[in-house]
């Protein structure tokens, strides 16, 4: 686990070792899903919460390519799926920066979608991100 301070918040950062094994109970080919803790967005690597992930906390805008990968690799246009976890009637808007002018200018970015908290029952099951790896920034709160 990486902890980073980035604009004013903690972020954490998980790494990849041990992220998929089978649940015995559900036979092979099933994996096990990363937690998401409570108050937190989580936004995973792959689709149904698998892979590496990236857990925001607390409000702010996160330009994720200042997040890296196990690999090195930066997190932006690597997000597959998520889960809201933050508390209840927050929202969290995702965004793909269309490459011109400023990043950290919202008029350069184009609105994915927004996601609002159902608190500590998150809906699970259906959070994809469409279309798949485009996010590069994300306002949280």
């Amino acid at each position: 686990m990486k902890r980073n301070w980035w604009r004013g918040s903690w972020v954490v950062i998980l790494g990849a070792t041990a992220l998929t094994t089978p649940t015995a109970a559900s036979g092979a080919g099933r994996e096990s899903v990363r937690p998401c803790p409570d108050g937190a967005l989580c936004i995973y690597e792959h689709a149904n919460y698998q892979g590496e992930l990236v857990t925001l906390s607390t409000c702010g805008v996160f330009n994720l390519v200042t997040f890296k990968l196990s690999t090195g690799k930066p997190w932006n246009d690597q997000a597959s799926s998520y889960l809201n976890r933050r508390p209840a009637g927050t929202w969290s808007h995702l965004y793909d920066y269309d490459g011109s002018g400023d990043a950290s200018k919202p008029e350069n970015w184009q609105h994915l979608f927004s996601s609002r908290s159902d608190g500590d029952d998150p809906v699970e099951g259906w959070n994809h991100i469409h279309p798949n790896d485009t996010v590069d920034i994300v306002h949280v709160c």
